[in-house]
């Protein structure tokens, strides 16, 4: 046998190094059972798809395995978009045995789930769930359960949750005092949906959809907020929200995304005055007319830093491209980096403070 006479901590070196080329786990696990063992735990603790067949086939591995199912710390699961069908409706079955895996997998910590049918809350509903998740990506509806099976995930430290109904809009969705996430510090997602955290978790990190009772929400954000974004926010919006951000969450040290005005930025700029500690803001300027060049950015920069002096980093969107612009506090100098084709909700600036 090959690797009986390793150690296990040189199996699990050799295990480590070879762990992105997942084939070469698969080739290890047939070299020897010592092998194996090591091989195994690092192929089934992560575990992505996007084709739902072989999606299936893992799951029922996990079903018929307690020993595997154990192994599993990581389970993501996204269907891939066809561009001339767009995302087929998955049979009932299929996620009856997601249903069937989730209850196996006692030692899951991060779990993202997108059913972009949102019919299929159901899954949830299954009190023999034992895992304890630390991250949650789901895309699903927003019921009771959902609400319920939140409430037994007393350790999720973040959250993204997107129920991209229409009624999110009209905000038919209230406040459920119910549910309470102790450990909750990081939440993106439908406006409507993070509202119900505001009053109960330590939120210091929020990204969400601005909707018609954004500006309302944010009266009850909790002073640990020290990052916030707003996707899709109106220009007619943004100074009533920085205002009441500058007043809610004073400590705040990053703010997007905003659509910065053309003309009459002052009220804008009067409310930055009041963030003493921001460090970094997006904006967005994809809506003027023409585009400013990088010089003109510059000075744009400069401008919000002369009324938020503790600023270092500004960000311009212009639709997908974006330019981050840094200032160097010993030579006074603004430099700029050109990011393109880059995804609104993916910026990672918000998470960095």
């Amino acid at each position: 046998m090959p690797g009986a006479s390793f150690s296990q901590e040189l199996l699990g070196r050799i295990v480590q190094f070879v762990e992105p080329k997942r084939i070469y786990l698969l080739h290890l696990c047939l070299v020897s059972k010592a092998f194996q063992r090591e091989a195994e735990a690092r192929l089934y603790s992560y575990m992505a798809f996007v084709d739902p067949r072989r999606a299936q086939l893992a799951c029922r591995t996990i079903v018929e395995s307690d020993r595997l199912a154990s192994l599993v710390k990581q389970f993501w699961f996204t269907q891939e978009h066809n561009l001339r069908q767009g995302h087929t409706r998955l049979p009932r079955s299929f996620w009856a045995l997601i249903r069937q895996a989730l209850v196996q997998m006692r030692n899951l910590e991060i779990l993202s789930l997108q059913d972009y049918m949102c019919e299929n809350s159901w899954i949830f509903d299954a009190p023999d769930i034992k895992f304890q998740l630390i991250e949650a990506r789901l895309r699903s509806s927003w019921d009771s359960n959902t609400v319920r099976f939140l409430n037994t995930q007393q350790k999720l430290r973040w959250l993204q949750f997107v129920d991209p109904r229409e009624t999110l809009g009209a905000g038919s969705l209230g406040r459920d005092k119910g549910l309470v996430l102790p450990n909750l510090a990081i939440f993106e997602g439908n406006s409507s949906v993070g509202n119900n955290f505001l009053a109960t978790s330590p939120l210091t990190h929020m990204q969400i959809a601005a909707d018609a009772h954004t500006g309302a929400n944010l009266r009850h954000l909790p002073k640990t907020i020290i990052s916030l974004n707003i996707l899709e926010l109106p220009e007619s919006s943004v100074v009533t929200v920085v205002d009441t951000v500058s007043q809610t969450c004073p400590a705040i040290r990053h703010l997007g995304q905003l659509a910065l005005p053309v003309l009459h930025r002052e009220g804008l700029l009067y409310c930055l005055t009041r963030l003493k500690y921001l460090r970094s803001v997006e904006v967005d300027i994809t809506h003027w007319s023409p585009i400013p060049i990088p010089n003109a950015q510059r000075s744009l920069a400069a401008e919000l830093k002369t009324f938020a002096p503790s600023l270092r980093t500004v960000v311009f969107w212009v639709k997908h491209n974006r330019f981050r612009w840094i200032h160097n506090p010993q030579t006074q100098f603004w430099s700029y980096k050109l990011e393109n084709n880059q995804h609104r909700m993916g910026g990672h600036l918000w998470l960095q403070m």
